[in-house]
């Protein structure tokens, strides 16, 4: 079977890196020899081709800015797609911001509409944002065939456009993690992990908290950054840093990957999650894996997983003063630390990348069954 995969990030990318892209890499990695896959990303740097855990990767567009890359990805990847999509037996297309709106052009090839993210985000005012949940909204009822990776999205979709909308839910998993050496300084960190976006995923609430308890916390305890952000959004993180004299509080360290990222959860005291909107992320399952609670809000995909694993402590939506008191809560009682980083550890035992890529590839021999496409695998 030939596989095509549209996504604009991927796990290399300087801009993102994000969940969405280490699930597919997650997925189809189990697959690579067994199947034809290709996937097609927005191009970061010089490179144009690179394998990634065995998935071949085609990097579409220009790289002189984040902006830049991704609207020429959404115009190169169109045009590659209308003269070679009779090469493939199915094309997957991440429905992120500007879909492509495939099915309209493409009828003999199966198309699968990909839900890692939604889009409709009521702490964004701009009315670009507005358009793009728009473009999201009507791409649900064009694309025939959808996944995602949580309830939580699958309930939008069916709200959205009608109750009698087919989602599949495949939810996204964990593997078995070994970091070899642990050369643990014992120092004390809370922990955040993942893009470094200003407002979606809360930063600003983050450090205003932070400046709210400085002086309230032992000197020792650090808060760590980690990840990737646009230009834009790590000069206010570092502006905001500079204004309150913060520096001797929070480092950000950048992205990290592979044993260098699971360390720092595993000798974190926990970690933190202010984003204003998330679906199912990957992050929260790592923490889970070391026995590491998660301080969140009961937002988007992550209220199915606060109240399914009962492994979270909650904050209230946009409440500086109640975020900084629950770290510092959090911060002195190691017991409910324990408690709660145990009942994570029981929730993610059956979500592994095994499954997950095994009812993906499941759906994807369904779509090409009522194709009447012959190439199914015995």
């Amino acid at each position: 079977m030939k596989i095509l995969h549209i996504i604009y990030d991927s796990p290399n990318n300087k801009w993102m890196g994000g969940g969405g892209a280490l699930r597919v890499n997650e997925i189809y990695k189990r697959f690579s020899k067994k199947e034809n896959i290709l996937i097609i990303s927005g191009r970061f740097s010089y490179i144009k081709e690179e394998k990634i855990n065995g998935v071949n990767y085609r990097y579409l567009g220009f790289y002189n800015n984040y902006l830049i890359s991704r609207l020429t990805f959404i115009l190169f990847s169109f045009f590659y797609i209308i003269f070679n999509h009779k090469k493939y037996d199915l094309i997957i297309e991440e429905l992120g911001p500007c879909p492509l709106f495939l099915p309209i052009y493409i009828k003999n090839t199966p198309i699968i509409g990909s839900i890692q993210v939604i889009l409709k985000q009521e702490f964004k005012k701009e009315i670009v944002y507005k358009i793009l949940w728009f473009l999201q909204k009507l791409a649900f009822g064009i694309y025939k065939n959808k996944m995602t990776v949580s309830d939580y999205t699958e309930r939008v979709i069916k709200k959205e456009i009608s109750n009698k909308e087919k989602v599949v839910v495949i939810y996204p998993g964990i593997e078995k993690i070994k970091i070899g050496y642990n050369n643990n300084k014992k120092e004390k960190y809370i922990l955040y992990l993942g893009r470094l976006d200003y407002v979606e995923k809360g930063i600003d609430l983050l450090l205003e908290a932070i400046n709210f308890i400085k002086n309230d916390l032992e000197k020792k305890i650090k808060f760590y950054l980690v990840g990737n952000g646009k230009k834009d959004n790590l000069k206010k993180i570092k502006d905001y840093i500079n204004l309150y004299k913060l520096k001797n509080r929070i480092k950000i360290l950048g992205y990290k990957c592979g044993k260098e990222k699971y360390r720092l959860i595993k000798n974190s005291l926990f970690l933190c999650l202010p984003s204003r909107n998330e679906n199912f992320p990957l992050v929260v399952l790592e923490a889970f894996y070391f026995k590491k609670t998660i301080i969140c809000s009961n937002v988007g995909g992550l209220k199915e997983i606060i109240s399914k694993s009962r492994a979270c402590l909650t904050y209230n939506k946009e409440n500086v003063i109640d975020l900084a008191h629950k770290i510092k809560s959090l911060v002195n009682n190691k017991f409910l630390r324990i408690q709660l980083g145990k009942k994570g550890k029981l929730w993610i035992k059956n979500l592994t990348w095994e499954k997950c890529a095994e009812k993906t590839f499941k759906f994807y021999y369904s779509i090409l069954k009522q194709r009447n496409k012959n190439v199914l695998q015995k």
